[in-house]
């Protein structure tokens, strides 16, 4: 039985080189394996694709957190140019005597 190298196919999923890394888990599942082996394998297979599922999701949590502190910066941003742009016409108005 030739071994699932479990490194190197989690570098091909982390470098985004997915055909490489379907190719290593073909290659894997199509040898003549027992049932223990098959088994092992697929269980080594899902815990190497929970981890970098849940190392995805963290990187996802942590970049929606920004986009949303960016946004509340931009609608603060945006209150406080209307206010000026009220203030100002506001001004306008008095000194035309309005």
């Amino acid at each position: 039985m030739h071994a699932m190298n479990l490194e190197l196919l989690e570098k091909h999923f982390k470098e985004g080189k997915y055909d490489e890394a379907r190719q290593m888990m073909e290659a894997f599942l199509a040898q003549p394996l027992s049932g223990k082996e098959k088994a092992g394998g697929t269980v080594e297979i899902l815990s190497l694709y929970m981890k970098l599922i849940n190392s995805v999701n963290s990187e996802y949590v942590v970049r929606l957190e920004e986009i949303s502190n960016r946004l509340r910066e931009v609608d603060s941003d945006e209150k406080k140019t209307m206010n000026e742009i009220d203030l100002s016409r506001v001004r306008s108005m008095l000194s035309q005597g309005r």
